[in-house]
């Protein structure tokens, strides 16, 4: 007899969680498809102060209004398993799915705001860590995708879910799934995300299919080019 699984609560990310989450997602994506391709391991600095340099990341990116973005934490045992990064819908149609007036003002502020006043040393630390020019193929490669998609149609959006791994198979990603998919289905609207091939079967099973694929060419990968789904899940019934 298969022993229960444990029970897996939702809550929001905080500040005081920034460490935890930021342990998690770097473990949970040192083997990653792709996520190797933005960090590549050979120059990565020690666990400790890549977490460093991530809290720090998460601290600015969150000082300014994001009116849409939702994060989540997964907890077993008040111990953070996993967290998700959803984007609540907006209405884009006027654009065609480009950032609105107002989306637009905020990112010129912040243009503005550090040109001013500067990057940090963690900023100039952090760049030794990536491989900025696939990471700008890659950001750009997907919000086309997306925009190509949705046409600025509202829609919930999963930026990105991930498990420690020694809690895969536990529930929780179906969990943090969940919580999005659940108001998608209430408001009737669909749900996109852009997964790893190896994530594609999981995703299938909880209702989503592959609409378009995204493709980053380069010489180091198999092939010439780097390949991943985007995929959408259409709303579905709500159970009584």
């Amino acid at each position: 007899m298969s022993a229960p699984r444990p029970t897996v609560l939702i809550s929001p990310v905080n500040p005081s969680d920034y460490a935890s989450v930021a342990e998690v997602y770097l473990r949970s994506f040192e083997t990653t498809e792709i996520l190797t391709d933005i960090y590549p391991p050979a120059i990565q600095p020690s666990m400790e102060t890549r977490i460093a340099l991530n809290v720090q990341e998460r601290t600015k990116r969150y000082l300014e209004p994001l009116n849409d973005l939702v994060e989540v934490k997964a907890t077993i045992d008040g111990k953070t398993v996993g967290a998700a990064i959803w984007l609540s819908p907006l209405d884009r149609t006027s654009t065609g799915g480009d950032s609105l007036p107002h989306e637009v003002e905020i990112e010129q502020m912040l243009a503005a705001k550090e040109k001013e006043a500067g990057r940090e040393p963690w900023e100039f630390e952090m760049d030794k860590t990536i491989d900025k020019e696939f990471y700008a193929k890659f950001k750009k490669t997907m919000k086309e995708i997306r925009k190509n998609w949705s046409k600025g149609a509202p829609h919930w959006y999963l930026s990105y879910l991930f498990v420690d791994p020694e809690y895969q198979g536990c529930g929780v990603g179906g969990a943090l799934m969940k919580f999005g998919t659940d108001q998608a289905d209430e408001a009737g609207l669909p749900t996109w995300l852009e997964s790893t091939i190896a994530g594609r079967p999981v995703y299938h099973k909880k209702g989503f299919e592959v609409h378009s694929w995204c493709e980053v060419e380069g010489e180091k990968f198999e092939g010439g080019r780097l390949r991943w789904p985007g995929m959408e899940r259409k709303p579905q019934a709500v159970k009584q």
